[in-house]
């Protein structure tokens, strides 16, 4: 894959299209900040009285783990969100709330069907699965429009964001693994992780993108 970072500005955009954008980010980072935090506190889940008490051990450890990954994970989407909120434009006019909306697409969607998941573990290996990737993506893209004279604010927040994007995305994947939760096989905790990420992979489509690619003509 090419380095994004060696590829050439995609095109020009207007300070009202950068100003928009922004908004939809700092939307986006406000809704991981909510999420992610009341993952972090919920009271957790009574273990399944037909679950092994081996393999529950294992789950409750791991869920553990979750939710102080996830404390670390609000803190730093809360931070970004600021960070997009003050690369917002302060001008006679404009109305700087009023563009912190959600983007058109399946987003929004995605989020929702997160928040209203039961099973924690299911709703973040479905974060990390498909949403952070999908993050990332738009923020790979996005280096690609963000000129280092023009945009220098924009430019410097995605240097800051995208490795800690790439390194929540590698610790939460390690953390639900590939082979059942915390190692414990299948089970059906694990099928409830499939389940939730099979949803997100249909509502989100293929490559999983949260704005459509758009072109200089």
């Amino acid at each position: 894959m090419a380095d994004p970072t060696l590829a050439e500005p995609a095109g020009f955009r207007t300070i009202g299209q950068l100003a928009e954008r922004c908004g939809h980010y700092c939307w986006l980072e406000n809704r991981l900040f909510a999420l992610t935090g009341s993952w972090a506190s919920a009271p957790a889940a009574p273990a399944a009285s037909t679950e092994p008490a081996v393999a529950s051990g294992s789950h409750g450890s791991v869920e553990a783990e979750v939710r102080v990954v996830c404390s670390e994970m609000s803190s730093w989407h809360g931070f970004v969100a600021g960070a997009w909120w003050d690369r917002l434009p302060v001008r006679a006019g404009v109305d700087a709330g009023a563009l912190v909306v959600p983007p058109a697409g399946p987003i929004g969607q995605a989020l929702d069907l997160l928040e209203g998941e039961e099973s924690l573990l299911g709703a973040f290996a479905a974060l990390v699965g498909q949403v952070l990737p999908a993050l990332l993506a738009a923020y790979d893209e996005e280096y690609l429009h963000a000129s280092a004279a023009s945009e220098a604010p924009v430019h410097a927040l995605l240097d800051l964001v995208r490795p800690r994007v790439r390194q929540e995305i590698g610790r939460g994947q390690e953390l639900v693994g590939h082979e059942g939760v915390g190692g414990a096989g299948p089970s059906h905790e694990a099928a409830k992780l499939g389940d939730m990420t099979g949803r997100l992979q249909r509502l989100l489509g293929v490559g999983g993108a949260i704005f459509p690619v758009v072109r200089a003509s």
